[in-house]
């Protein structure tokens, strides 16, 4: 019998039935036959894998406080034109596909779509593998995994695209829109409307408790696939969003219960610290995507926000092995000698998380969206234990990541409490986490957190470049967002809210706060 790929009306799915992607992706099979077949159906398509182009959501990079374009370099400014292209999502625009110059657009249909396109295989999964029964316990086993990861992924797919799309958590979630659900493996011919953040958040804990249940004995494969730790780790994520403290540090205690390995940087002698090789990592899908090269390697487009890379102690070494200086050299003659001599005309903090700045290019297969590490274990058993007023259990547990990442001739433990240890926990939480992925939406949840909230006020400036050799600068743009701005949530993509007649996120045009011409 031949089983549809399920797709959201109005959706494109580049394949249009199970036979067809198997008859690509399953050895040529032209149905599935057994659980394998299954297994390779959700290694095919249900994981994220490595995109061409700027991969997955690649404007949550831009839209917090860890980035900013570069203006200042002479050469190579942004030879792909990121800067312009991600103008919307960069300066919160209520139209985020349009261009700084209105003459060209991004799209996150492909962001949407693929998100959707990868939980219709899950679906899909879970519906064949229900019909498959094992001979032998290796086979059950399998059986057991496959349902697990089918359902850790589809938890953690509308967990993404709910905070993309849906407003944070909070008292009036029950009727604030969020994204469509769609749990079935069959097409219907039907138009979807958007349910609640409540009833999403409901689903993903539901799929959570689902995957816990069925991975907790089963042995884990790589770290290309989700096992018992991730699954816990999400777990403890989600419900920190939640401002479910108290299940947030049960999850995460789980975590650290079975895997507390934490990289000592004082012995750190590596080149590139977030490899496939780390002993921190729980669980990765897919590599980095090219945007990464935007912030990172060769197209010096955007940086590190240098007003908070400066801020770095010295004495913590996450800054010299986190992040790298780019320099900026060119020649001129000394006019007294007449000799030609190199000098630096610009110097911008890169993060080399996943390539070294100005080293050897380093290819991982690390995503830089989708990552799991046993520091997040420790950073949510910090925050949720601190806004429990469980202040040993945080400052231990705080204590013990930055024992091994501050230098240890200056190492001092944390002895703060209350809205102090959280603020702390919190800032840690952004230097270590940098560029994973997660500072955007911590942002939107210490906004409306129970205990402790924290309203940040965003600045992010474009800078307009003249089209002579010296590229200089035109005039600089700043835009300022406040967190509890409407514009902390994105619009669902406009095609698709069109299609289905979905009342969408409301979000205006965003004027500069200043300008500043040269």
């Amino acid at each position: 019998m031949k089983r549809y790929i399920v797709a959201l009306v109005g959706m494109v799915v580049s394949m249009s039935s199970c036979s067809d992607f198997l008859t690509e992706n399953s050895q040529n099979k032209s149905y599935i036959e057994s659980y394998s077949d299954v297994d390779e159906l959700l290694i095919g398509s249900g994981y994220m894998k490595y995109q061409d182009n700027e991969g997955y959501y690649p404007y949550v990079h831009l839209m917090a406080d860890e980035v900013q374009q570069n203006k200042t370099l002479l050469l190579n400014i942004d030879p792909l034109n990121a800067a312009n292209k991600y103008f919307g999502y960069y300066t919160w625009q209520g139209n985020v596909d349009l261009s700084f110059d209105k003459l060209s657009s991004s799209s996150d249909n492909y962001t949407f779509n693929k998100l959707y396109e990868h939980i219709n295989i899950c679906n899909m999964a879970l519906y064949e593998i229900d019909k498959q029964s094992g001979n032998t316990t290796a086979e059950r086993e399998a059986i057991t995994r496959i349902k697990g990861e089918a359902h850790f992924l589809r938890a953690a797919y509308y967990f993404v695209l709910l905070n993309l799309y849906g407003k944070p958590y909070q008292a009036s979630s029950s009727t604030d829109l969020g994204v469509p659900i769609k749990l079935t493996e069959m097409i219907e011919d039907v138009k979807f409307s958007r349910n609640t953040v409540a009833e999403v958040y409901a689903q993903v804990l539901a799929d959570l408790s689902q995957a816990e249940s069925f991975l907790e004995d089963v042995a884990h494969k790589s770290i290309y696939r989700a096992d018992i730790n991730a699954v816990n780790l999400l777990q403890s994520r989600v419900c920190l969003y939640m401002c479910n403290y108290e299940n947030a540090q049960a999850y995460a205690n789980k975590v650290i219960g079975r895997k507390n390995t934490l990289t000592d940087l004082n012995s750190f002698s590596g080149n590139i610290f977030l490899t496939e090789t780390s002993d921190e990592l729980i669980f990765t899908m897919g590599k980095y995507a090219n945007f990464q090269e935007f912030i990172s390697w060769n197209y010096k487009g955007f940086g590190v926000n240098e007003v908070y890379y400066n801020a770095i102690p010295d004495d913590d070494l996450r800054k010299s092995i986190f992040f790298n200086i780019f320099r900026e050299t060119t020649w001129k003659e000394d006019p007294v000698t007449g000799d030609w001599v190199e000098i630096v005309v610009a110097s911008i903090p890169m993060c080399k998380k996943f390539f070294d700045a100005q080293g050897d290019y380093v290819d991982v297969n690390v995503s830089d969206n989708f990552s799991m590490r046993v520091s997040e274990a420790y950073l949510n058993l910090a925050e949720a234990a601190a806004c429990q007023g469980e202040n040993a259990v945080a400052q231990g547990a705080i204590n013990t990541l930055l024992q091994n990442r501050i230098s240890s001739g200056s190492y001092t433990p944390v002895t703060a409490e209350g809205e102090e240890l959280v603020t702390l926990i919190r800032e840690q939480r952004r230097l270590e986490l940098y560029n994973e992925g997660h500072r955007w939406f911590d942002l939107r949840r210490y906004a409306v957190a129970t205990q402790y909230p924290q309203v940040a006020t965003l600045k992010n400036s474009y800078t307009v470049f003249g089209i002579d050799e010296s590229l200089s600068p035109i005039a600089t743009y700043e835009y300022t967002l406040k967190m509890d701005d409407a514009a902390n949530t994105l619009p669902v993509p406009y095609q698709i809210a069109q299609f289905n007649n979905m009342a969408n996120n409301a979000r205006s045009e965003r004027q500069p706060s200043a300008v500043i011409n040269y």
